[in-house]
């Protein structure tokens, strides 16, 4: 009996020992660099001014902890009027190396993103319009790490993994029953042709006063957000290339009477 219980201690004390052993290892593998606020944002800064040649504005928004081991941050352009914010993440390796991933690169090439729709579907809508590159909740993958242009970006579409590309396209009040969602639909397939994933959305705002306003998307939003009243489809080319069709849907206070809607929205413009 005496001889189990010696050999029983012996065996805990070997499984305690692993598992402080394991315990000490788990603690020290990360290690954690710590940083002034003032020094994480200035090495972010200089990180993306050299990446892209311009200046921003950076604030660091989470600490490393026990679970992750790097700085949060958001930032924007200093020259983005809008102030459009997008996130990055450093990681100090030391006191002076560092890595930081970002996702501003679907932003920096948003203009010629935009430019490229615009050509593509000017054939198919037949009155004026305008279009809009919409941010996506969806992480740019690594498949597009060593893409610079919106040339690389498109060219490398059909064969990567990224499907969060949006663009809204608005027309005038003129098109409100031009059957919008056929347009829609038509635009997508031309898209799906070229094996490009991506979800566009059409709008038309039926008050004749909100178009010509419309100069930017936090324009569109303002309309959007204050009720006014509007007609939209949404068209998507899914991860696996099927296609969504488009469904028309209503927005905005329809339910009020032309006399209340005309004094309490309208009037605000």
């Amino acid at each position: 009996m005496r001889l189990f219980k010696n050999i029983f201690a012996l065996l805990l004390t070997g499984v305690m020992t692993v598992n402080m052993g394991c315990g000490m290892h788990n603690e020290t593998s990360r290690k954690i660099i710590r940083k002034e606020r003032d020094e994480v944002e200035a090495d972010v800064e200089a990180y993306l001014e050299e990446k892209y040649g311009k200046a921003f504005v950076v604030a660091v928004t989470d600490n490393p902890n026990h679970i992750y081991s790097s700085y949060a941050a958001s930032a924007y352009a200093a020259d983005d009027e809008s102030k459009e914010i997008f996130s990055a993440t450093i990681t100090y390796a030391d006191e002076e190396n560092y890595s930081v991933t970002d996702d501003y690169f679907m932003y920096s090439i948003s203009d010629d993103l935009e430019l490229w729709f615009t050509e593509l579907v000017d054939p198919y809508i037949d009155c004026d319009f305008k279009v809009f590159w919409q941010t996506s909740p969806m992480d740019l993958p690594s498949d597009y790490k060593e893409c610079k242009t919106a040339e690389d970006f498109l060219e490398l579409s059909p064969t990567a993994s990224y499907y969060g590309l949006r663009f809204l396209i608005v027309l005038p009040s003129s098109a409100i029953d031009s059957g919008i969602d056929i347009m829609t639909d038509t635009i997508a397939e031309v898209l799906l042709a070229k094996q490009i994933r991506s979800q566009i959305t059409t709008i038309v705002y039926a008050d004749d006063v909100v178009y010509d306003q419309i100069k930017s998307k936090s324009d569109e939003r303002y309309f959007w957000i204050h009720g006014y009243r509007n007609i939209f489809c949404t068209t998507t080319i899914r991860s696996d290339f099927s296609l969504c069709e488009a469904e028309l849907q209503k927005a905005g206070f329809w339910t009020l009477d032309d006399e209340t809607y005309h004094k309490n929205i309208l009037n605000d413009n």
